[in-house]
């Protein structure tokens, strides 16, 4: 059941765009009201694509691959001996927690049906605005002309968000839509990667750790967009929309989770950064990478060369059933799902248990994604 899921994910992320008949093009009538509501000082649009989604050299890019994180080896910059001795230990036992994870944690045919038939089942076609991403740049001029201190936590993008669309109800994304920024590029385009991360830590350091995540995977920072929830989402419909993650992370196929701080990351404690894993874990095709602020890497780096057990212990030392959720039925809601995608056919008497079994199955992924971050850059 998951070889044809994953089958049926490679199939659909292989068309081209126009072939999934998904249109961004659809409300010009409103661009005016859009423009109105922004108080940020973004010069008018200079770029051939501003009239329409997007330059179709950025579209092409997408469509044609160009922007890849297929992979954290093929991420991996060469270097020397020694870091490529280090690079092949750690890929390795990457591998070999991936093997034992697929040993005592595989999931049954019934929940990775059920979790593909999910992502399936919702029409990303009838709510196109999901798609829409934002550039690097585009963060950066946001948080200055929002007057958006050092210390704004990424929850305060989201509040200055929602106050900014509450006449037209749309996404700062859909705003902006139409805007270049001041290196005259697009604003915004269709997403490439999805955001996993906490609203309670740093904006500045979320910022911070895609840019690294781009240079560590030979990215353009110009023309890479990225589906980030405070931003993409339509904030006075949030309830209506979250629903749509799964097929989001599926269309997608990447994920980037961002550790902040690197020791203790506060997004390997919420529910919803879960829920995400969740669905990333359950999409074969789907490929999941790390990225923390510079800062955050130094440390991490520093750590790793003084002991790398217990760096690995680290982050690795969550425990999904300690998770917090600010509304409880969220957390119960996503505790359920967990229950019936992890739970084995031979579970009955307890045994592993579902809680453990994605505990090892997320730790496995992050230690094969740990790899880029450890030597990429």
């Amino acid at each position: 059941a998951r070889r044809r899921a994953a089958s049926s994910a490679s199939q659909l992320l292989s068309l081209p765009r126009d072939s999934r008949g998904i249109s961004l093009g659809a409300d010009d009538s409103r661009r005016g009201s859009d423009a109105s509501t922004a108080s940020t000082s973004f010069p008018p649009c200079a770029t051939a694509g501003c009239a329409g989604e997007a330059p179709r050299s950025t579209l092409s890019a997408v469509d044609g691959g160009d922007v890849s994180l297929a992979g954290s080896s093929l991420s991996l910059a060469q270097s020397s001996s020694a870091a490529s001795s280090s690079r092949s230990l750690v890929l390795s036992r990457a591998n070999s927690a991936t093997s034992r994870a697929e040993e005592t944690a595989p999931r049954s045919a019934r929940a990775s049906s059920e979790a593909a038939a999910a992502a399936d089942g919702m029409d990303l076609k009838a709510e196109p605005h999901l798609l829409l991403g934002v550039t690097l740049q585009f963060l950066r001029e946001f948080a200055d002309a929002q007057k958006l201190g050092a210390e704004a936590r990424t929850a305060d993008v989201g509040a200055r968000a929602r106050a900014l669309t509450l006449k037209n109800q749309k996404s700062i994304a859909e705003i902006y839509r139409r805007r270049s920024t001041r290196d005259r590029r697009p604003a915004v385009g269709l997403a490439q990667v999805f955001v996993s991360h906490s609203q309670s830590c740093k904006f500045s350091a979320l910022v911070d750790a895609l840019a690294g995540m781009v240079e560590i995977h030979g990215l353009s920072a110009k023309s890479t967009y990225f589906w980030i929830d405070v931003l993409s989402i339509r904030q006075h419909q949030v309830a209506q929309h979250v629903g749509h993650i799964p097929a989001l992370i599926k269309h997608l196929g990447k994920v980037v989770l961002v550790l902040d701080p690197w020791d203790r990351p506060v997004c390997l404690s919420r529910v919803w950064c879960l829920y995400e894993l969740v669905h990333t874990q359950l999409q074969a095709s789907t490929t999941l990478h790390l990225a923390m602020a510079p800062l955050e890497k130094m440390g991490f780096t520093a750590a790793l060369a003084r002991d790398r057990k217990s760096v690995h212990h680290a982050i690795l030392a969550f425990d999904t059933r300690d998770a917090k959720a600010t509304v409880p039925q969220d957390k119960d809601m996503i505790f359920d799902l967990i229950t019936r995608s992890y739970t084995l056919d031979d579970d009955a008497g307890g045994g592993y248990g579902a809680f453990d079994h994605f505990n090892a199955d997320v730790r496995a992924a992050v230690m094969r994604a740990l790899a880029a971050v450890s030597f990429g850059g």
